[in-house]
C-alpha cells in the first residue's frame, strides 16, 4: 500500500525526475532503512523505477529515464544540500517565467532572517555556460516586470567561469562541496 509520505516522494520525483536514496531519505523518510523499504515497495508496485547509479553506487529513483540523468542528479542533490544550510522557500524546476532564459531552477531561501532569490544553471558538459541571455536580461531590466531585485546566478560546474559579469555568481562545484558559499 502507498502511504501519504509515499506519495510525496513519488510527486518530487516527478517534479525532479531523479534521487537517489539518500536524498529521499533525507527529506522524507526518519531513517534509511524506512526509505528503503518504502523505495522497494513503491518499485515493486511500479510506482517508480530504479538502478544503480555508478557514480556512487547508489540506488536511482525516476518515474522515466531520460538523457541528463547526471544534470538532474545534480540539481536533486542541490536541492537537498540548501535544505541542509537555509530554509527554501520555493523551488521551481525549470522556471520559465522571464523570456529569453529558462534556468535549470528558480529558488527563494532564507538565511538568518534575510532572503534571496537565485537562478540555478547546471553545466557539466566541456563547453561552458553561455551568461550572454542573463546579461541581456540584466541590462535590459526585463526582469523588473516579475522579480523585485536581479536574482544571484548560481552555477554547479567544475569548468572555470571567465566572463566578467555585472551582477552576482556564486559558482559551486558539482559535488557540493562548497556549498557553504551561498551563506557567506
Amino acid at each position: 500500500m502507498i502511504t501519504t509520505r509515499d506519495n510525496k516522494v513519488i510527486e518530487f520525483i516527478e517534479e525532479f525526475r531523479v534521487a537517489n536514496t539518500s536524498t529521499i531519505c533525507e527529506l522524507f523518510y526518519p531513517s534509511l532503512r524506512v526509505a528503503q523499504i518504502r523505495l522497494k515497495k513503491m518499485t515493486e508496485l511500479q510506482e517508480l523505477k530504479r538502478h544503480r547509479y555508478y557514480y556512487t553506487n547508489e540506488y536511482i529513483y525516476y518515474k522515466k529515464r531520460n538523457n541528463q540523468l547526471r544534470h538532474d542528479l545534480i540539481l536533486t542533490n542541490f536541492y537537498r544540500e540548501l535544505n541542509r544550510i537555509s530554509k527554501v522557500i520555493r523551488f521551481d524546476k525549470e522556471f520559465d517565467k522571464i523570456k529569453g532564459i529558462r534556468p535549470d531552477g528558480f529558488i527563494v531561501y532564507s538565511v538568518n532572517g534575510l532572503n534571496y532569490i537565485a537562478f540555478v544553471e547546471v553545466e557539466i558538459s566541456k563547453k561552458g555556460l553561455d551568461l550572454e541571455k542573463y546579461k541581456r536580461l540584466y541590462l535590459g531590466c526585463e526582469y523588473k516586470e516579475h522579480l523585485p531585485v536581479f536574482p544571484l546566478i548560481i552555477i554547479i560546474t567544475n569548468n572555470k567561469i571567465k566572463e566578467k559579469i555585472p551582477f552576482g555568481i556564486i559558482s559551486l562545484k558539482t559535488d557540493l562541496s562548497d556549498i557553504a558559499k551561498i551563506i557567506s
